[in-house]
């Protein structure tokens, strides 16, 4: 059913949980529930061998999650760093057997290893978007706060 529908032109850049979500198929295996966003990309986690990463924006370090790499990168490859350590980057994709990004940011991050996960597309986009958005703010923020604060000698130009 889901091979047969004509795409809209919208359609046609959607990740495939996506757009299998939107048919609302009962699952067949478990109490006929909807197959929703989350329970497919639970399922394609399970079926890569690779963990669920629920994206809380609240925990996300936005700035050194971009730092990792460009925001070109990110939406090329449609992956999202979500998590960084010392001594490892955690990468969520919603495709998690495509991994033609993988020898690229390897050499970049140099002894960082990489840990993949899978997550939600839409989170993936979204918060894409979002958090290089904010960290681009942030820093256009701080060098206008800093070039600011040069030629500051009264109150009235330190509210401007």
């Amino acid at each position: 059913m889901c091979l047969r529908y004509r795409r809209e032109k919208d359609e046609l850049t959607w990740n495939p949980l996506h757009f299998l979500a939107k048919f609302e198929i009962k699952d067949q295996h478990s109490d006929d529930q909807v197959l929703t966003i989350e329970r497919l990309t639970e399922w394609l986690a399970k079926k890569s061998g690779q963990r669920v990463f629920y994206i809380d924006p609240l925990k996300v370090d936005v700035k050194e999650i971009t730092s990792v790499m460009s925001f070109a990168f990110a939406e090329r490859h449609q992956i999202l760093a979500v998590q960084v350590t010392d001594d490892s980057v955690t990468i969520a994709s919603a495709q998690p057997f495509v991994s033609e990004w993988l020898h690229g940011l390897e050499q970049t991050l140099g002894d960082k290893s990489i840990i993949r996960v899978v997550a939600n597309p839409a989170d993936i986009r979204r918060y894409t978007v979002e958090f290089y958005n904010l960290a681009k703010s942030v820093s256009g923020a701080s060098n206008s706060a800093g070039q600011a604060s040069n030629g500051v000698t009264n109150f009235e130009q330190l509210l401007e």
